[in-house]
């Protein structure tokens, strides 16, 4: 790869270089064919099909995409005219800093911090609830010990997002060292990841909405008397499907990557989350559900430990996007350490909301419902703060919601067209309308978010965390003549270990 094409810096158009023959050729639509037939030509032979560019002719439509890519790319760039097979926009997990240009070492912490946590920070106290106190901190420190070192044999072996001069993400990298039926495997189990995700949003949305409107329709609805006529047409059943009204027309925008000017919005709701915790904490409000440290029915250990251990997995996986979050970093030489510190970052606030929120609780810990703030009622002593967290969250999940929806059809498409361009409206609507219906079906009939969540983090986790990973090290290990037993004893351990978590999550 590293002799394909050259791009001349002094002209305004892109001229494509044959270094063995040093014949100079226009690299625009007029003139390409020939070295787009090339450059696909050597790729296919140099690759053997196993990375991008499997075209035989500059008619071909992978051809087309070639130029395509080539003419975005910019003009001094060494590679300019080598396209990736899978292009997800960095901009779905990179934030923009104001006042950093490039991707600075904090530009990376926080996207690792900022993508890393969502929808499992306001689960994870009644996951600690799950596991008990000490039981829960050593599970969540393991997992995300586990899930760093997995990351990282992803960083080692991708190297940071370019593997022999191509952009490459992780179904790419297991493509290249485990086959592409391995791939394909993976790439399903992302997709029921992400699915298993939007259903968890589609539940948030769901109460968030139901319980903002009811409360300012009617305050002191008391849920045990009788309803009002309204409650008939509003109910925690017909929210769900109220929403798709507003929510299935934003998926089916062509380009979600709008939405990516939403990402900050995801760290100022992050630290109201946080706010609020440590606020009922170190606040005694009357008739609150949390306030102060209450040691009472403190449980150290449980048996459904496998909860929080489920729920963690989820927590910690980020490896289908850190190749794309450090590719473009500014010093690649600091890349593990970056990532090292989101993870701390987020391990660190993931602990503060649970163990506060677990130690704060009032009555009987193990009645702590899977999502924090529906603990608190419109007569909780500072519920205007929780309304108004429930009003912040809505907006940011809305915001969220296309763009993980947008990256299981990027996924999808890729499965079964063996491509992600654009394929029609009338194929997006009927994916989009799939996942709708499923999201509509777990918020009306199954809206446990805590047990949906630990379901995905054991049974995806253990694919994509343990097993994966493991694989790849070994086979990476082998192909540099460096395999030995204790290496794979110790990775064979690591997949016995999330195998464990997957079948304890039916336990």
């Amino acid at each position: 790869m590293e002799d394909h094409v050259a791009i001349n810096d002094d002209s305004d158009v892109g001229v494509a270089v044959d270094p063995s023959s040093g014949v100079r050729t226009n690299a625009t639509d007029a003139g390409a064919d020939e070295s787009t037939a090339l450059l696909l030509q050597r790729s296919d032979e140099s690759n053997s099909g196993r990375l991008p560019f499997v075209g035989k002719s500059a008619t071909d439509p992978l051809a087309h995409r070639y130029r395509y890519y080539s003419k975005l790319a910019p003009g001094s760039h060494a590679r300019a005219l080598i396209m990736p097979e899978h292009i997800i926009p960095e901009e779905l997990f990179v934030l923009r800093v104001p006042g950093f240009g490039s991707q600075s070492s904090l530009v990376t912490i926080l996207s690792v911090w900022n993508t890393m946590l969502g929808t499992s920070l306001l689960v994870l106290p009644w996951a600690i609830s799950q596991a008990g106190i000490v039981a829960g901190v050593v599970g969540l420190l393991l997992i995300a010990a586990i899930s760093l070192y997995t990351c990282e044999i992803i960083l080692d072996c991708g190297n940071n997002g370019k593997l022999k001069g191509v952009d490459v993400e992780y179904p790419d990298l297991v493509k290249e060292y485990l086959g592409p039926k391995t791939a394909a495997f993976s790439t399903a189990i992302s997709v029921l990841i992400l699915l298993g995700a939007s259903c968890v949003f589609w539940v948030l949305m769901s109460q968030f909405l139901y319980h903002g409107v009811t409360h300012i329709v009617n305050p002191h609805l008391d849920s045990e008397g009788p309803m009002p006529h309204w409650h008939r047409y509003w109910s925690e059943k017909t929210v769900p499907i109220m929403l798709v009204l507003v929510v299935f027309p934003l998926l089916n925008l062509r380009d979600a990557k709008v939405f990516t000017k939403f990402n900050s919005f995801g760290v100022i709701a992050i630290c109201f989350v946080v706010f609020v915790v440590v606020y009922f904490v170190a606040v005694n409000h009357n008739d609150s559900p949390v306030a102060a440290f209450h040691f009472n029915n403190l449980d150290l250990a449980r048996g459904s430990v496998f909860s929080l251990t489920g729920v963690a997995s989820l927590s910690f996986f980020i490896h289908n996007g850190i190749l794309s979050i450090v590719r473009n970093a500014k010093d690649p030489t600091v890349v593990k350490r970056d990532v090292r510190c989101g993870y701390a970052l987020a391990t660190a606030t993931y602990l503060i909301v649970g163990v506060l929120f677990y130690l704060g609780f009032v009555a009987d810990k193990r009645e702590i419902l899977p999502n924090f703030l529906n603990n608190f009622d419109a007569e909780s002593g500072g519920f205007a703060l929780v309304y108004a967290t429930q009003w912040l969250l809505l907006l940011q999940i809305m915001a969220t919601l296309p763009l993980i929806v947008y990256i299981l059809r990027f996924q999808v498409l890729g499965l079964i067209l063996g491509h992600a361009n654009w394929p029609g409206y009338l194929p997006v609507i009927c994916l989009n309308a799939t996942v709708c219906l499923c999201c509509v079906a777990v918020a009306t009939w199954y809206a446990d978010i805590g047990r949906v969540l630990s379901l995905c983090g054991g049974i995806g986790g253990f694919v994509e965390i343990f097993c994966l990973p493991a694989m790849i090290k070994l086979e990476s290990l082998k192909r540099q003549g460096k395999g030995s037993i204790p290496y794979t004893l110790g990775h064979a351990l690591l997949v016995a270990v999330g195998l464990a978590n997957a079948i304890g999550q039916f336990l």
